[in-house]
């Protein structure tokens, strides 16, 4: 063949040779990027699968921890004849916080703060915050119990917030009284110097 006779037929020819020449070359690239991608997925599969007697170990001896620590804080707040308080991690990505007593508003309110009390206590965790919303769902011994428990904490540190102090015990209103530091209270004691429902009801009257 005299590729004179067909003029320039060899200049497309070839510029098409070589687009599917580059497509070949993006396609085995491609292929091989995600064989290593399959391969790099089939080894992280594989570690995970090494570390997971380890990984269940660890969570283990955490809730071991924790129960042990709940339960010395269940027989000071429920009392020694009470089921304990316990915690389980069923996966490595789920806790289940088992009462074992009634279900009462109170009773969850009191396990949870025992809980987050646990966590503070065998964790490097540097403090927590309680709202006066769970402390006020709270009755009788077992509050008194809570701020004894708020008091045995030395090294770390435990913001709540109180309504009423004097509906508690004398030795309760003790503990609140040496460890407060911030105390608002109406004619003057307010936050910013004034009762902002007054201010509220005067603008509207």
């Amino acid at each position: 063949m005299n590729f004179e006779d067909y003029g320039d037929l060899t200049i497309p020819f070839l510029r098409e040779y070589s687009l599917i020449q580059v497509e070949i070359s993006e396609c085995q690239k491609k292929i091989e990027l995600q064989k290593k991608n399959a391969d790099l997925l089939e080894d992280v599969n594989n570690q995970k699968k090494k570390l997971l007697p380890l990984e269940q170990s660890l969570m283990k001896s955490i809730q071991n921890s924790l129960n042990l620590v709940l339960e010395d804080f269940s027989k000071n707040v429920f009392g020694q004849n009470h089921p304990m308080l316990t915690v389980n991690f069923p996966t490595q990505t789920r806790a289940t916080l088992d009462l074992n007593l009634d279900d009462g508003t109170g009773t969850k309110y009191t396990g949870e703060i025992l809980f987050d009390l646990a966590m503070l206590k065998v964790t490097k965790l540097p403090a927590i915050v309680h709202d006066s919303f769970w402390l006020s769902n709270i009755r009788g011994t077992r509050i008194e119990n809570i701020f004894s428990l708020y008091n045995s904490f030395k090294e770390k540190q435990i913001f709540i917030s109180i309504d009423e102090v004097d509906k508690y015990g004398q030795e309760a209103q003790k503990v609140l009284n040496d460890r407060k530091v911030l105390s608002l209270e109406s004619g003057g004691g307010e936050l910013f110097g004034r009762s902002f429902p007054k201010e509220s009801m005067k603008k509207k009257s």
